[in-house]
């Protein structure tokens, strides 16, 4: 056997034994020396399958989205008498559509709590709406919906535009924004960047990519 395959199984037993015996063999510090070398080899190798290794499309079972700035333009309409009022694009809302038809759930995490957003969304129709949940709280409530549904984040479509996203979006399996997203989150490694601006049709245009391989 060769040697790289020697140590591999070395360091499989020896990750498997919770309190090794004291045996005083040769080389047994050059092999504790090669184990803690390897921890950051086996950190650096998760990252770099997360971003580098071929994922595709079908692979997702869930798709979420963000709502200001994604699903709408960012903007805030105010009327004489206080009501808010939001512009959604209709080509998002199909789009959602095709993703269920597709066998793919769909859902809305945004961190706004509004009247306006419930009746879209259930004007839609989506299986998941979560509202209220700002920075830290959109990953925990993603994670709570894959654990619901008994997939991991890797198998989740995210798509955001602001820095509240930003844990979400790098935890994800597939993460995309729009064109016109904060700069925090255009930096993200491996996000997929959107050609039009949020309110645009941005959504629709990241699942039109996706269901040819669904």
């Amino acid at each position: 056997m060769g040697i790289g395959f020697d140590f591999t199984a070395k360091l499989l037993i020896f990750r498997h034994i919770s309190s090794p015996p004291v045996i005083f063999l040769p080389g047994w510090s050059m092999f504790v020396k090669q184990w803690r070398m390897s921890l950051s080899f086996c950190t650096f190798a998760f990252y770099f399958a997360k971003f580098f290794m071929d994922k595709t499309y079908k692979d997702i079972k869930l798709f979420l989205t963000d709502v200001d700035g994604t699903l709408t333009d960012g903007g805030m309409y105010y009327t004489a008498a206080g009501d808010t009022m939001k512009k959604f694009n209709t080509r998002d809302g199909m789009g959602l559509q095709l993703l269920q038809k597709a066998g793919v759930k769909v859902g809305i995490l945004t961190s706004e709590d509004t009247e306006i957003v419930s009746r879209r969304a259930a004007k839609l129709g989506v299986d998941f709406l979560v509202q209220g949940k700002r920075f830290g709280g959109k990953l925990e409530a993603a994670e709570a919906i894959c654990g619901s549904m008994g997939i991991s984040l890797a198998e989740m479509a995210y798509m955001g535009d602001d820095v509240n996203c930003e844990p979400l979006l790098r935890a994800v399996g597939f993460a995309a924004c729009p064109a016109d997203a904060m700069p925090q989150v255009l930096a993200i490694p491996g996000i997929r960047v959107m050609t039009l601006k949020g309110g645009d049709g941005c959504v629709r245009e990241f699942i039109n990519e996706i269901l040819p391989q669904l």
